[in-house]
């Protein structure tokens, strides 16, 4: 009964620094807010059920050896979760970013090609006038070709 009394004040104390660690990884932006309030309520429940679950009176009535097993692998579990959880709002958090990254170069490419198209209209203009002076040139020239002059007559 000594070992069922001391694993409830271990599963206590783990929910308490859980949830503080919940806190501080939140606060150093490892763990976006959803994560932080799921491990949240996670480590309230699990104080609650350390401190009120009527489990422990069942477990009384057997050997503790096996909750002492089921207990360690639940730390194990709880632990490997919680650095999945980190590793995961880490991806998010990518993700978020790169997304966003993505939205910029795109908006960027847009303004690109609006100053690409001006671009290309003045060129064509230019190409246009060039071509009109070219013509004009030429009318000239074949204006005053018309004529002959003494070298050609």
């Amino acid at each position: 009964m000594a070992l069922l009394t001391d694993l409830r004040l271990v599963l206590i104390i783990v929910g308490v620094l859980m949830l503080f660690l919940t806190f501080v990884e939140y606060a150093r932006k490892d763990l976006t807010e959803t994560m932080s309030s799921i491990w949240g309520i996670f480590n309230i429940a699990l104080i609650v059920v350390a401190l009120f679950n009527p489990i422990w009176w069942w477990a009384n009535r057997g050997g503790t050896r096996i909750y002492l097993l089921i207990f360690l692998v639940f730390l194990v579990l709880i632990g490997a979760v919680f650095a999945l959880s980190i590793t995961l709002s880490h991806q998010m958090m990518k993700d978020r970013e790169i997304a966003i990254q993505v939205s910029l170069l795109i908006q960027e490419n847009e303004q690109f090609r609006t100053q690409l198209r001006a671009l290309e209209q003045r060129v064509q203009l230019s190409a246009e006038q060039e071509n009109e002076e070219h013509l004009q040139a030429e009318q000239a020239a074949d204006k005053t070709s018309l004529f002959p002059t003494k070298e050609g007559a």
